[in-house]
């Protein structure tokens, strides 16, 4: 908005995604010593890999 890049739309989007972002950064701290048992890496990194094939073969397809 300031300089051309975003949209007000794109920029008020991002504004109402901050309250989500900052509950998950708070959560987070408290949730990973019972969350995070050496499987969660490997687990993001699987939906990641998977969501990127999804969506290459979308692109071509």
């Amino acid at each position: 908005a300031v300089t051309g890049e975003l949209s007000g739309r794109q920029v008020r989007d991002g504004i109402v995604l901050l309250p989500g972002l900052v509950v998950g950064l708070l959560a987070s701290r408290r949730l990973a010593k019972y969350l995070d048992h050496g499987w969660t890496r490997p687990a993001v990194l699987a939906m990641s890999t998977a969501a990127a094939v999804v969506l290459v073969i979308g692109a071509v397809a």
